[in-house]
């Protein structure tokens, strides 16, 4: 590296160190209750809000499923959104995606339990008996369907991030079992699933973050989950959070 270069990189390091010291970033992970995975909404006209599951089954196959709400204007423009993505081997082999209206959205504000056109996609309690955080879950679209039940292992968190808006990760660890169906085949899984919920997601997150990267790690005793998120283009605020199994 030349002297020019390394005098440029050092400056351009120093410029982010001093605005990370201006605005410093602290996640606080905080316990959650079952209301936390219930439908929030927002005071503003523009948010996002989602529920967002993945499992990683047994026999090569892993799936991502997700129910969306998208507010362009509050009460008059609202979009649903449910997606499920099924691939094998580390390959997408169904991408599946519809739309709802919000005549056909109905979610609780007290338990998570969305329905989408009359039909239930996602139901979460908790088991009296074993304390257990339970989720059955039943997209379908076309030949391709996901019936799952959650079973959570690892304790969940909420916190918010800088831009405002809240991430829940309800269950960082979950047994997974129940039925996939590719090309109308259907195929008995389990596996480990994953579940997170954000919510409030305004414009003001997007002007305040630009983007990020996420992802978790499992061991036979402990979870990771960990995420960059991008104050700047060239400044990343990483967090860590480590759960026992």
């Amino acid at each position: 590296m030349s002297i020019s270069n390394f005098l440029k990189n050092k400056k351009n390091n120093e410029n982010n160190y001093k605005s990370s010291r201006k605005s410093p970033f602290s996640f606080s992970p905080l316990d959650i209750s079952i209301k936390d995975d219930a439908f929030h909404g927002s005071k503003a006209p523009r948010y996002t809000e989602w529920w967002y599951f993945d499992t990683v089954l047994d026999n090569g196959y892993s799936a991502q499923m997700s129910v969306r709400v998208l507010s362009i204007i509050k009460k008059r423009l609202v979009l649903i959104f449910q997606r499920l993505d099924i691939y094998k081997d580390g390959h997408l082999i169904k991408h599946s995606k519809k739309r709802f209206s919000l005549k056909e959205f109905d979610a609780s504000q007290e338990l998570p339990i969305v329905k989408l056109a009359g039909k239930e996609t996602i139901r979460g309690r908790v088991d009296e008996s074993t304390g257990k955080w339970v989720y059955d879950l039943s997209f379908e679209m076309n030949d391709t369907a996901a019936n799952l039940r959650f079973e959570g292992i690892t304790q969940g968190w909420k916190g918010k991030n800088p831009g405002g808006d809240w991430w829940a990760v309800i269950l960082p660890r979950a047994e997974v079992t129940g039925t996939i169906k590719v090309k109308n085949k259907e195929i008995t899984v389990k596996g480990e699933g994953y579940h997170d919920h954000n919510w409030d997601v305004r414009g003001s997150a997007a002007r305040n973050n630009h983007g990020w990267f996420w992802g978790k790690i499992n061991t036979v005793s402990y979870t990771v989950t960990w995420a960059t998120i991008f104050k700047t283009r060239h400044l990343g605020m990483p967090l860590l959070v480590v759960n026992k199994k």
